[in-house]
């Protein structure tokens, strides 16, 4: 069987990927802005557990789509900033505009070494269908996601505990 989770975020990011770098920028108010779109979120402790779950509980051959909270960007910052306290970024640039600028932002990526925070692959997926249903893997592997303010919570609770608020 094949377990497919959606837009893996969650506490524990020791090495930032793009989305613990976008909400570490969040908790710095060091974000300037955003792009509209929205994607569909999942805590990696749920994944873990539902990979689990798939093992003990799935069929052979079946694919378990293990989906969270579509949750568009904007939202995610503004939900981000009633628990750290920085101001959400305002400015939101227009997906036409970001699908503009994404192969600069490539390019420039690969001489500095600096990784871009979207591509032109993040940002389809941003644009991609909203309407993610796990409801097979709730009701063969019992699958339930936690609630997406609990795993912002815990992102930037780890922020906090692990000292990285102060650094960088």
């Amino acid at each position: 069987m094949i377990v497919a989770p959606t837009g893996v975020i969650g506490p524990l990011d020791y090495k930032f990927s793009r989305m613990g770098t976008v909400f570490y920028g969040l908790a710095r108010g060091k974000l300037p802005g955003g792009v509209v779109g929205g994607f569909d979120w999942v805590d990696v402790r749920d994944v873990a557990d539902g990979a689990i779950a798939a093992e003990k509980k799935g069929r052979t051959g079946e694919i378990y789509l293990l989906g969270g909270h579509y949750v568009p960007f904007k939202e995610l910052a503004s939900r981000f900033e009633k628990v750290c306290g920085r101001k959400a970024p305002r400015m939101m640039c227009p997906m036409w505009l970001a699908r503009a600028v994404a192969p600069f932002a490539l390019f420039i990526s690969r001489h500095t070494s600096i990784p871009p925070l979207f591509t032109p692959e993040s940002l389809n997926a941003l644009r991609a269908n909203h309407d993610i249903r796990h409801d097979k893997a709730a009701r063969e592997l019992g699958y339930n996601p936690r609630a997406f303010d609990d795993t912002i919570a815990d992102i930037y609770g780890w922020f906090k505990e692990a000292g990285l608020l102060d650094k960088r």
